[in-house]
């Protein structure tokens, strides 16, 4: 299981949270790079929602002639069309499985769970939503681009097309730009799922008080869209 940082928010009517949103960081960072993000977003809906923010493993980059660094997956050059780390995306896809099935045992029903990311952490919640067949509340994408490029294919079309999406991109975005993210989020309108894609004037590879005022109504009306107390049973 992937070490995390847990932030609970104020507790629902029953004393336990009962949303869960899972975000995953870039690459070289950690989770200590996303809390501040996550703690404004906290600060401004709190309400029963428990955030968990995992750590990427640390593996040899290619890039890098081999340093070991924080990474959901290798990246082997940082020219488009150098190759993608599918096995690499793979393995990352399943490791999020894992912690999600850990609060599918922990109680929180499926639709309650967001899951989201910043960078290569939002590309490869991206790529985790194509092979699931199962329920989600949400996806977050920021700064992103989408994994595998136009071989990206959803294994059950069906269950993305009832998933909400959050993709947003800054237009100076000098290490991912502004087009990964436009092409991302137009594949995704393309298959038919209900993306909201928001872009920002002069924001480079980052988040501000803009994105996260935005991501806050979005989030906000996903999660309003769920019983406050939607628990399940374990198991």
């Amino acid at each position: 299981m992937l070490p995390v940082i847990r932030i609970a928010s104020n507790s629902s009517a029953d004393g336990q949270p009962d949303h869960a949103v899972v975000f995953l960081h870039g690459l070289g960072a950690g989770p200590e790079d996303v809390k501040p993000i996550i703690e404004s977003i906290n600060f401004e809906i709190g309400n029963g929602i428990e955030y968990i923010l995992p750590r990427a493993p640390q593996r040899p980059l290619t890039v890098f002639n081999g340093a070991p660094v924080t990474a959901w997956y290798d990246v082997y050059a940082w020219r488009e069309g150098s190759g993608e780390d599918a096995e690499g995306l793979d393995a990352a896809a399943e490791q999020l499985a894992e912690l999600i099935e850990d609060l599918v045992k922990q109680g929180f029903a499926r639709r309650n769970i967001v899951v989201g990311g910043f960078s290569q952490g939002g590309a490869c919640v991206l790529h985790y939503v194509s092979r699931s067949q199962q329920p989600l509340g949400g996806v977050i994408a920021l700064s992103a681009y989408m994994p595998l490029g136009r071989t990206w294919k959803p294994i059950s079309k069906n269950n993305i097309q009832q998933i909400p999406m959050f993709v947003a991109h800054g237009s100076e975005d000098s290490v991912l730009p502004l087009a990964y993210g436009d092409f991302a989020h137009r594949l995704l309108a393309e298959m038919g799922v209900p993306v909201t894609w928001r872009t920002y004037e002069g924001l480079g590879h980052s988040v501000d008080e803009r994105v996260i005022h935005d991501l806050c109504g979005w989030l906000t009306d996903q999660l309003h869209r769920q019983p406050l107390a939607a628990r399940i049973e374990a198991g």
